[in-house]
């Protein structure tokens, strides 16, 4: 479990937290102050007095500064920040010339890893946020912000009972104070410590209030109805996987392979841009471009016409960038990363031309140096595999030599077609790659759905202002209806109206199997609905959490408060639903779509309908919120002209009666509530160093320097030291503690008085410092420039002299990974005696009796999974003896099925591949009728082994 938020009731927190920072009394109190030239020798005084003695008096002030910029290298071990304290310490009282300080008294004296570290052992990253509100400026109480304290990050057990201690624990300062309450918490859904189960031990071990609420993160929750519906329709990734993901992938390698190989972007940048102008001039890579990829090729053609019709210096530099830059910052793509495998998707769809022909440059420079078995060459050959499949295994569907003549006879002539939409040559069936088509509505539906609700789960409250992301919950009931909206809009092909579609609609018609396609798009959305009906609406309709729409957009509020009034106005036999405002309201700036750029306008009554469809009006009018404001929940319900509404955020709007209660209620007790885990995540980021770091060749070649000049030596030296010390002692392993801090200055000052030595000899005898200095830090004269150079330099030659040699490895199979669901097939491990009948366990009980007595089970009944297999082994013709039948099991029996299957992969269908194992084969697509009985039970236990139910 990544975190949690915990929203806190307290006016006052930020007393809270000082007074538990000031709980410890000050010792060794110092003040050191800026002072005139008669003050120098009390200075000198106390710095000698600060590091005379056997123990660190720096207060609890200077440590805590010293431990703040300790969390900001979290990267370095506490050992190395101790040293690096002391190192600066002796630095800085070298420079102030006070040298009469032993060393040893200037390691005691500054504070150890012991000190410093505080809370940071054993870090699990179990991240714990305290969020309340408070005012910008006390004094003025003019404006509402949020507060934000981790407590801590450190180490739980991985189940709910666990990480309930271990809250707990960390509250324990906090706990029975003044007006301290944890009303609300947010977590992750899945998990052995999801929400959902910690938040019962959380209210067993009175760590938490008996009413709180619970969210699970709603980024969590959208990432997670992306995973499954991409995974389930397109496939995952993997060894030997021909999936659009696994593309990603290798994709990703390949472009990291490269940037290895040069030591950074720079050299992956020269490359493309050689890649382009070739491509630009060279008639073969345009005729190979055009047969194996259109579609993507004419987009190439069409963006660099774009950009020369640029006018300006903003033209030309785009110009110049779009041939001779590649993308940055790319990300791998994993789901459990968020947005990376979208982002990355982009890249590969927008570059596609440009990314195949560096992955085939660099395979004609490797084939060129007989290096076929090279790694950065089979990264560069499974690409050009993937991205020229076409899910067909005739020949002609793909490029090869000679085809450049039949190229240019099919030149196309824009001119007769005057439709903007037809401008373009016309695709034909096997003209588009297959994974090109699927990242085209993969990217579609990130541009019209999916970006747009990250987007607006990290929006800032617009009240609260910056810094707020995350605690926009007082919005999400009502964002909720607008991602089912939104989503309803692409169901029962709806897509296909959006405009964001328009590439990969085109893009079908050179598919060479479109009813494939027509129903990957309605399984897409029917697994996201799926996931989204059981992580993300539940949580936002659920009786304790429905009322957080009093704080949104005030005519739903409204029509919120009516409806709670409403039901406690009625008698108990009438059965007549409420009837909410049929009107069209705009859901205003925080509700802006800002991929699609468009605002949301949606229906009241049919927003209210899907909200309270599976409400309990009974449960939520028992809820604490509800109860302790319901005189003011009453008056907005019961307001005099019904057309007129109230808006907590506009007392002008109030008449009156004032509903200042219920707005404080509104940011004490619902907008503290995160939707969302981002700021957990930023703590989990620092503490397991996710943030990437740049060291160049440069600083790695200075950094092995001191290496070995300093630190190595120094070791030697330092143990060399203390066994002098301690005779009696067995030498040290490592020198440690005070010990190290004190010789490590004490080397560094016998090293200074070496170097000028070493320096006064140089001059002596004419030795150019400045000349090794260069060689050191000058990037150009450092060998692996000579490589890159000479790596350039053999691909160009390899471009210009060699030919294109397409190989078997870089052929396309002619065959894609289809998920099981897509295949409409049965996984084999789904087919075992406890999803059989109870005729046919009752058989195989007595089957002893029943071979003695010559009497044969037959089943045929539906929705047996033996009788299913029984008929798939006739209908696939393998032939198993009486007894056979009898006494296999049915693990032996799908055996049969499995190796059938396989020859069919390897032999009967072409698709043999390196590596392929029986084991490999996971599903199969059934023959025999009977095994359609069983598909609604193979998918409801699909569906559970997701945690979803049907």
């Amino acid at each position: 479990m990544d975190g949690s938020c915990w929203a806190i009731r307290v006016e006052e927190c930020s007393r809270l937290l000082a007074r538990k920072a000031n709980q410890q009394p000050v010792e060794y109190p110092l003040r050191i102050m800026m002072m005139r030239k008669e003050d120098s020798h009390d200075t000198v005084k106390d710095l000698q007095g600060l590091f005379g003695g056997d123990i660190s008096k720096f207060d609890r002030d200077a440590l805590r500064i010293a431990a703040a910029f300790n969390v900001q290298g979290f990267g370095a071990s506490d050992e190395a920040t101790e040293m690096i304290i002391v190192g600066w310490t002796a630095a800085i009282l070298e420079q102030l010339g006070i040298s009469d300080i032993d060393p040893s008294s200037i390691s005691n004296g500054c504070p150890s890893r012991r000190t410093l570290v505080i809370k940071r052992s054993g870090i699990e990253h179990f991240v714990k946020i305290l969020v309340w509100t408070g005012w910008a400026d006390p004094k003025k109480k003019d404006r509402k912000v949020l507060m934000f304290h981790c407590l801590d990050v450190d180490a739980s057990a991985h189940d709910a009972e666990g990480c309930a201690a271990a809250v707990k624990r960390s509250l324990e300062e906090f706990t029975g104070l003044d007006g301290f309450k944890v009303t609300a918490v947010t977590g992750d859904a899945g998990g052995g410590a999801s929400v959902h189960n910690l938040l019962p031990q959380l209210i067993k071990c009175g760590a938490v209030e008996k009413s709180a609420a619970k969210i699970n993160c709603v980024m969590h929750g959208l990432n997670k109805c992306l995973e499954s519906a991409g995974q389930d329709t397109f496939g995952g990734q993997g060894v030997n996987k021909r999936t659009p993901f696994q593309l990603l992938f290798v994709f990703n390698q390949l472009w990291k392979a490269i940037k290895e190989e040069g030591g950074g972007k720079k050299y992956l940048d020269s490359i493309y841009s050689v890649v382009v102008n070739k491509l630009l001039n060279d008639g073969d890579w345009q005729c190979e471009a055009k047969k194996n990829f259109k579609q993507a090729f004419q987009t190439f053609e069409t963006q660099l016409q774009q950009l020369e019709e640029l006018d300006g210096d903003k033209g030309i530099d785009d110009l110049v960038g779009f041939i001779t830059e590649t993308p940055s910052n790319i990300s791998d793509p994993v789901f459990s990363r968020w947005k990376t495998v979208m982002s990355c998707t982009r890249v590969v769809v927008q570059y596609w031309t440009q990314i195949y022909f560096v992955a085939v440059a660099i395979k004609q420079r490797e084939i060129h140096q007989k290096k076929h078995s090279s790694y950065i060459c089979i990264l560069a050959s499974a690409l050009l595999s993937l991205m020229k499949e076409k899910d067909t295994t005739n020949v002609n569907a793909y490029y090869k030599p000679g085809d450049k003549d039949m190229c240019m006879a099919q030149e196309f002539d824009d001119t007769q077609y005057l439709v903007e939409e037809q401008a373009l040559p016309p695709l034909e069936r096997g003209d588009t790659p297959v994974f090109y088509a699927m990242l085209l509505f993969f990217q579609a539906f990130g541009d019209a759905y999916f970006d747009d609700q990250f987007h607006f789960v990290m929006k800032d409250d617009p009240v609260l202002g910056e810094g707020s992301f995350g605690q926009t919950s007082r919005f999400c009931v009502e964002r909720l209806y607008i991602m089912h909206k939104l989503l309803a809009e692409l169901e029962n092909d709806g897509w296909k109206t959006k405009i964001q579609f328009k590439a990969y609609k085109r893009a079908l018609r050179g598919v060479s199997n479109l009813e494939y396609f027509d129903k990957m798009a309605k399984v897409f959305l029917e697994r996201f609905r799926f996931v989204f009906d059981k992580h993300l609406r539940p949580c936002w309709t659920s009786d304790s959490i429905l009322h957080y729409i009093l704080g949104g957009n005030q005519v739903l509020a409204n029509e919120f408060a009516r409806w709670l009034v409403d039901y406690k106005r009625m008698s108990s036999d009438d059965e007549e639903p409420y009837q909410f405002t049929n009107q069209i309201i705009d859901m205003g700036a925080i509700h802006y779509r800002t991929t699609a750029q468009k605002n949301v306008r949606i229906n009241v009554e049919e927003c209210m309908n899907y909200l309270t469809a599976d409400a309990d009006p009974a449960a939520i009018m028992q809820s604490d919120f509800v109860k302790s404001h319901w005189d003011l929940i009453e008056e907005m319900g019961t307001f005099e002209y019904i057309e007129d509404t109230i808006s907590l955020f506009d007392d002008t709007t109030w008449g009156h009666v004032d509903f200042e209660p219920l707005l404080e209620a509104v940011w004490n007790e619902i907008a503290i509530h995160a939707c969302h885990q981002q700021r957990c995540e930023n703590y989990v980021q620092l503490a397991a160093l996710v943030a990437k770091t740049s060291v160049g060749e440069v600083r790695r070649t200075l950094r092995a320097i001191i290496l070995s000049t300093i630190i190595r030596p120094f070791h030697q030296w330092a143990k060399q030291v203390l066994a002098e010390r301690n005779p009696d002692k067995p030498p040290p392993r490592r020198v440690e503690g005070a010990a190290r801090g004190e010789l490590l200055v004490k080397f560094m000052r016998k090293f200074s008085n070496k170097l000028e030595r070493a320096k006064r000899l140089a001059e002596e005898r004419n030795i150019d410092i400045k000349a090794i200095q260069q060689k050191l830090v000058n990037q150009s004269m450092k060998t692996s420039a000579h490589h890159k150079n000479k790596n350039m330099n053999v691909l160009l030659e390899a471009l210009t002299v060699g030919k294109r040699n397409i190989t078997k490895s870089e052929e396309a199979a002619g065959y894609i990974d289809k998920p099981v669901i897509m295949s409409d097939g049965i996984t084999i491990t789904f087919l075992s005696m406890n999803r059989s009948c109870k005729n046919c366990n009752s058989a195989w009980t007595k089957r002893n009796a029943m071979w003695k007595k010559k009497e044969f089970h037959h089943c045929e009944s539906e929705g047996c999974c033996l009788a299913a297999v029984h008929a798939e082994l006739k209908e696939r013709n393998i032939k198993l003896s009486k007894k056979d039948l009898t006494f296999k099991t049915i693990g032996q029996k799908r055996h049969e099925i499995r190796a059938h299957v396989a020859r069919e992969v390897m032999v009967d269908e072409g698709k043999g591949q390196q590596g392929f194992d029986i084991k490999d084969v996971k599903d199969f697509v059934p023959k025999a009728k009977l095994m359609e009985s069983i598909k609604q039970m193979h998918l409801d236990w699909l569906n559970e082994k997701k945690g979803l139910s049907t």
